[in-house]
């Protein structure tokens, strides 16, 4: 047998005449397999119905191990947390409640838009969560992982955190150094209507919150008559 790496597994005879194969998995995820076998008389080598195993993974919390299915886990804003010393008093409330796991959205530095999912350096923890400002970024990433190991230990949780590597802002220094790694108008030119659209609209924004526009009304304007009980509606804006 041949798993995805191209691993070789030779094969036990069982009793009852058929084969075994044995495969130790090392870690979980979703893993390709085929049987192959060699016909020495026709000299030609014969592959089987190709097919995938899938590995759930198992966690281990205090001596404990939890399965995917057994995770009761609650998503919070980071910076509703506040400080990292914060951290341990604010997550051992949903600890008590029943949750076993917690999932961070993420907690790097923010870029411009100030977007907890546009990140301008996804290798250091964002000032909002430190005491002081001037903190390495090596020194902040060794008080997470502190912080996330008090977390473990005293409320038994699990601890994930998104690391939304596509999503990352525009003033991010690996970006300005690789701006072929992000979708532009040079290399995704197709994107321009949608670029338009965007633009129309932070400006009418800019201009409409320094009331350069005349005040609007809403129009609403449904169409239910669609075949197969689809209808869709059309909002609009006009002078009033």
């Amino acid at each position: 047998m041949c798993i995805r790496d191209r691993t070789q597994i030779e094969p036990k005879v069982s009793p009852f005449g058929g084969l075994d194969f044995e495969v130790s998995f090392k870690y979980a995820g979703s893993f390709f397999y085929q049987i192959e076998f060699y016909d020495p008389k026709l000299k030609i080598t014969n592959y089987g119905q190709p097919d995938w195993i899938v590995v759930h993974p198992k966690f281990r919390i205090g001596g404990r191990t939890l399965t995917a299915e057994s995770l009761v886990v609650q998503s919070v804003l980071c910076r509703c947390l506040g400080k990292l010393s914060n951290w341990p008093k604010c997550l051992g409330s949903q600890a008590k409640l029943g949750y076993n796991a917690v999932h961070f959205v993420p907690m790097q530095q923010y870029g411009a838009s100030g977007s907890m999912f546009s990140l301008k350096n996804q290798h250091s923890l964002d000032d909002w969560y430190v005491e002081d400002k001037n903190m390495p970024p090596e020194d902040r990433m060794e008080l997470l992982k502190n912080t996330i190991q008090e977390v473990t230990d005293k409320h038994g949780m699990l601890c994930l955190v998104d690391v939304v590597l596509n999503h990352t802002s525009k003033d991010s220094l690996w970006l300005e150094e690789h701006p072929d790694a992000a979708y532009n108008l040079q290399n995704c030119p197709f994107m321009k209507v949608a670029w338009v659209f965007d633009k129309f609209l932070s400006d009418f924004s800019k201009e409409y919150s320094a009331k350069k526009i005349p005040e609007l009304s809403l129009i609403h304007i449904s169409e239910p008559t669609r075949p197969e009980r689809i209808s869709y509606a059309v909002f609009c804006l006009k002078k009033k």
